[in-house]
């Protein structure tokens, strides 16, 4: 299924949207460009203040002036600040059709508290940043619902949490809706790292801790554990969750959990202002904040905490870090990761317009991989993606470049590679996942691919750009 995030019926950018994601764009500027583009704007100004005052952000004094604002934040914050509120903004004005629009503003209202008291433990992590991408990961959700308006309705209940959500997606679409949401936000002009951390809010992997965009991912997805609190038929099974990535891949002490839960549920009430103005009926509201209040009861907190010690420990991510070679590469298949998949592909595209040869990426991968897994065991997963990864890697030549970036996905940088050959490189590709899935006897897959060719005139381009257009390649 493809997505056209260009559709002429989704929102647009704004005239202030475009001029504040230039401002982004442009590096450096001054405060004052920032506050006559806001104060120009009818109504961008306060909206920015009453976002930055609401206790989603929970500020010591309430600020009044978005000049001053600006000096104490920053100017590229305020900015970036400034811009998510004019995409929420228009995207809740062009309203929903199958998903229930007071409880998805609601929940992106949670999302951002939540985010904000995740990310005050950790005082190297930008919260405003966390704020942003967590409050905007599901905006791919509006894009789906406003395109193919019969798909959420038929297939998601309101006791769902979002893993389940993104898995359903993923098994029909190919992708979920964070990936959507980068790249709207990518259209719009976002900061990359915010627009990166949105892509991997559902990434069931703990994050490297030198990537920030990995880490606000992290925290956007632990928010929207947080915010199915609210709604979740199976709220045991979400603070068990929570329990287990923060006691163990964030590396808290079980009180420090406790404690932000029960700051989550405090700061509940404080929202009603905010979703006054978002015109959330009182009924929805108060129902949210019961089924929040009972979820997250002290004992219910305390039973939690017991059941997820009783699960296996992860890898320690701090201990593969020490490691260049196992931060780079993927310890199943034996390919590069994700991680190291951006660095190489850049020193590509510089050598590409030194030489003055073209270079392709091709992406495979396997739409309903989650059902694969599902119906074997560990083991017989291991050796699919082994096989997978080695009839790839034996048909790719010496200098081309094999990663694996997340579950069954696979990218390989061809340099030198023309367009013309592109097809056929590409079926090459997806008849070896298909000969893999044979030898394994796996049922046949379903298999998405996507392509994109950089001529050496366009080779100036950054890795993250190329990496974007390739993921549009699936998406249009």
């Amino acid at each position: 299924m493809a997505f056209d995030i260009n559709d002429s019926t989704l929102p647009a950018p704004t005239p202030a949207s475009l001029l504040l994601a230039d401002l982004l764009r442009s590096g450096e500027f001054e405060v004052q460009q920032l506050t006559q583009i806001l104060e120009g704007t009818p109504g961008l100004a306060e909206d920015t203040l009453n976002f930055v005052n609401s206790p989603i952000f929970q500020p010591r004094r309430p600020h009044s002036d978005v000049h001053r604002l600006a000096v104490l934040l920053g100017a590229r914050t305020v900015a970036a600040l400034s811009l998510a509120a004019t995409i929420a903004q228009s995207y809740a004005k062009a309203g929903t059709q199958g998903l229930d629009q007071h409880h998805f503003w609601l929940r992106v209202m949670l999302c951002a508290t939540a985010a904000r008291l995740l990310s005050e433990l950790d005082k190297s992590l930008p919260a405003e940043e966390a704020i942003i991408a967590a409050s905007l990961q599901d905006i791919g959700m509006l894009v789906i619902d406003h395109l193919l308006p019969a798909f959420y309705p038929a297939n998601t209940d309101q006791g769902d949490d979002h893993n389940a959500v993104a898995t359903r997606e993923r098994n029909e679409f190919g992708i979920d809706h964070s990936a959507l949401s980068q790249s709207i936000l990518e259209k719009w002009g976002l900061p990359e790292a915010i627009c990166n951390a949105t892509g991997l809010s559902h990434l069931n992997e703990a994050p490297l801790r030198n990537n920030l965009a990995e880490q606000l991912g992290f925290i956007a997805r632990l928010a929207s554990l947080a915010a199915d609190l609210a709604f979740s038929s199976d709220p045991d099974a979400i603070l068990q969750r929570l329990h287990y990535h923060c006691l163990n891949e964030l590396e808290w002490h079980s009180g420090q959990l406790t404690m932000q839960l029960h700051l989550f549920r405090s700061a509940y009430n404080e929202l009603r202002p905010l979703a006054n103005r978002m015109k959330i009926p009182a009924a929805v509201f108060q129902k949210a904040g019961q089924h929040l209040r009972e979820a997250l009861q002290p004992r219910r907190i305390e039973n939690a905490l017991k059941a997820s010690d009783e699960l296996p420990k992860p890898d320690k991510h701090k201990a593969r870090d020490v490691s260049e070679v196992s931060e780079s590469i993927d310890p199943i298949t034996g390919l590069y990761n994700r991680h190291a998949l951006t660095s190489l592909l850049q020193n590509e595209l510089n050598r590409c317009e030194y030489d003055q040869q073209a270079l392709s990426v091709f992406l495979v991968g396997i739409s309903h991989y989650s059902v694969i897994r599902e119906c074997i065991s560990e083991e017989d997963n291991v050796a699919f993606l082994q096989a997978i990864a080695q009839r790839v890697d034996r048909h790719c030549r010496r200098d081309d470049i094999v990663a694996r970036i997340t579950d069954a996905d696979f990218v390989v940088v061809c340099p030198s590679a023309e367009a013309e050959a592109c097809p056929a490189i590409c079926q090459r590709f997806i008849s070896q996942i298909e000969s893999a899935a044979a030898d394994t006897e796996n049922a046949s897959p379903d298999i998405y691919s996507g392509y994109v060719c950089v001529p050496y005139e366009r080779s100036q381009r950054s890795a993250s750009v190329v990496l974007s257009e390739l993921k549009q390649s699936l998406l249009s």
